[in-house]
């Protein structure tokens, strides 16, 4: 009794492999499909609780990025407070040269977030 049980186990587990294989063939692998399952603190957390504990994990994932973008960030602020007249200069000269993309900036920067006059939905 004791070998017709091993073999009817790995019987089975031989059969149970060819079912995970067809079924991995059919569907592909399914196993990256659920990478977390959240624990009971974290189903009773509010929206925003959720939401700063999700920035927070964002920022550990990624501090070595953000102090780099930091540092560049830093670098260039030096550098427009080392060439600011310049900088300003060579923008009233663009705007001088080129009004009418001026105007439509202008324009475009008054009109942001209102809805456009031929997309609204309004009937009148």
């Amino acid at each position: 009794m004791g070998m017709g049980g091993i073999c009817c186990i790995g019987e089975s587990m031989r059969n149970l492999s060819d079912l995970i294989a067809k079924h991995e063939e059919i569907y592909g692998d399914q196993s990256q499909r659920i990478t977390y399952l959240p624990s009971m603190s974290e189903l009773r957390m509010t929206n925003d609780e959720k939401r700063k504990k999700q920035k927070r994990d964002w920022y550990d994932k990624n501090k070595e990025a953000v102090k780099k973008q930091r540092e560049e960030s830093k670098k260039q602020k030096e550098w427009y407070a080392n060439n600011r007249v310049r900088c300003i200069e060579k923008s009233k000269k663009w705007n001088k040269d080129n009004p009418n993309a001026r105007k439509l900036i202008v324009e475009r920067h008054k009109h942001k977030g209102k809805s456009c006059q031929w997309t609204s939905q309004k009937t009148k």
